[in-house]
C-alpha cells in the first residue's frame, strides 16, 4: 500500500485497535445484557456481569477448539477422575462450569429481584414473566436458561462475539474502501439529517446502508461454516 491518506487511516486504526476492541466489546456486552435483563447500559459496562460473561465465554471458546485436549483423541479419558495427574480437562471443566453458573444465575436473579420490587426496565425476562403470569419452577428455569443463551457468544446462540466481529469487520471495510463510506454518509445525511439517529422505520429508505450491512456479513461471515465433526461408526473408504 503506497503512503498516503489510506495508509495513514490504516495506521491510525492499527495503533488504536486495542481501544476500538475494548469499546466495541463493552458496547456489545452491555447492550445485550440490557436487552436480556433490563440492566442500565451505562451502569453495566464495567459491572461484574460483563466480567463473568467474558470469563464464561472464554471457556466456551477454548473448549470448542478441536484438539485442545487429549480427550479429543482418546475419548475414554473423560472418565478419569479429576484428582488423577494429567486430568487437566476435568479440573478446567469444573472452573468453566462455575463461571457458566454465575453467568446464568447472577443476572437472572438480579432481574427477578428487581421485578418483584418494580424497578426494572422492560426486557426479555420481564416479557416472559408477563406472558406466563406466575410460572412454576420448571418454567422459571427455562426462562433463566433461555435468557442465558442470549448472551452466549458461540453458535447457535451467538450474540456478543458475533456482534463484535461484525462491527470490527465493518470498520475494516470502511477504512479499506472510504469511497463507499462517503456514499453511505451521503445517504444518511439526505434521509436522516443531523437532528436524530436512524431507527428501524428508516430501513426501507436506506438501501445503500442495508447493502453495506449485507456485504459485511457476506464478505467476512461471523459464524464458522465448517464445524469439526467425526463419524460415530467405523468406515472404510476405498481409494
Amino acid at each position: 500500500m503506497p503512503y498516503g491518506p489510506e495508509w495513514k487511516a490504516c495506521w491510525k486504526l492499527f495503533t488504536t485497535s486495542q481501544l476500538y476492541a475494548t469499546l466495541v466489546r463493552k458496547m456489545a456486552g452491555s447492550s445485550i445484557l440490557s436487552v436480556a435483563y433490563g440492566f442500565d447500559v451505562n451502569v453495566v459496562q464495567d459491572s461484574v456481569y460483563t466480567y463473568n460473561a467474558e470469563k464464561a465465554l472464554d471457556g466456551l471458546i477454548a473448549a470448542s477448539i478441536p484438539g485442545s485436549f487429549l480427550v479429543d483423541y482418546l475419548p475414554w479419558l473423560k472418565y478419569i477422575p479429576s484428582w488423577v495427574p494429567g486430568a487437566s480437562l476435568q479440573c478446567q471443566a469444573r472452573i468453566w462450569k462455575a463461571d457458566m453458573e454465575k453467568l446464568l444465575h447472577g443476572p437472572f436473579a438480579a432481574t427477578k429481584s428487581s421485578l418483584i420490587e418494580g424497578g426494572v426496565d422492560p426486557c426479555f425476562v420481564t416479557r416472559c414473566f408477563e406472558q406466563l403470569g406466575d410460572p412454576n419452577s420448571n418454567v422459571e428455569r427455562m426462562i433463566e436458561q433461555t435468557s442465558g443463551t442470549i448472551i452466549s457468544s458461540r453458535p447457535p446462540a451467538g450474540s456478543t462475539d458475533t456482534t463484535i466481529i461484525a462491527l470490527t469487520n465493518f470498520f475494516l471495510a470502511m477504512v479499506k474502501y472510504p469511497e463507499y463510506q462517503k456514499k453511505a454518509q451521503h445517504e444518511l445525511d439526505r434521509v436522516i439529517g443531523n437532528d436524530r439517529l436512524p431507527d428501524f422505520s428508516d430501513k426501507s429508505s436506506l438501501p445503500y446502508i442495508q447493502a453495506i450491512v449485507n456485504e459485511v456479513l457476506r464478505w467476512q461471515p461471523v459464524n464458522p461454516l465448517v464445524l469439526a465433526h467425526l463419524s460415530n461408526i467405523q468406515r472404510i473408504s476405498n481409494p
